[in-house]
């Protein structure tokens, strides 16, 4: 309940960071748990990013073959000794194989993460 209470609101960056620093006091089968889990969820992190975040272009040409286009929403500012830019973020093509395979590392990820709770909770 402390936990949820301290969590609620805050981004998923902060949460994994506050993961890291809570598991460096708790003994080291726990920490070895929590450091297996935060390898695991912080690749995805910058995929769930454009993915919730991103602008998706799901056209007739691209879905008939099996791809969609998304694209960072974040405008990204450049500057160089001369010039100062705005730019659109970048485009990524996705097929569904690779929601497929982000899935499975979400999925994954969740099973860790609810072993982890129940070992806590049994713990306690």
């Amino acid at each position: 309940m402390m936990a949820a209470s301290l969590l609620e609101g805050i981004t998923f960056a902060r949460t994994l960071d506050s993961l890291e620093k809570v598991s460096r006091f708790q003994d080291t089968v726990m920490e070895s748990r929590l450091t297996r889990l935060l390898s695991v969820i912080k690749p995805l992190r910058k995929k769930r990013n454009l993915f919730v975040h991103g602008c998706w272009d799901i056209s007739p040409k691209l879905l008939d073959q099996g791809l969609v286009m998304v694209t960072d929403s974040k405008i990204q500012f450049e500057h160089s000794k001369n010039r100062k830019t705005w730019r659109k973020g970048k485009s990524q093509t996705v097929r569904y194989q690779d929601l497929q395979e982000y899935q499975t590392e979400v999925m994954r990820g969740l099973k860790m993460t609810k072993e982890l709770l129940m070992s806590l909770e049994n713990a306690a």
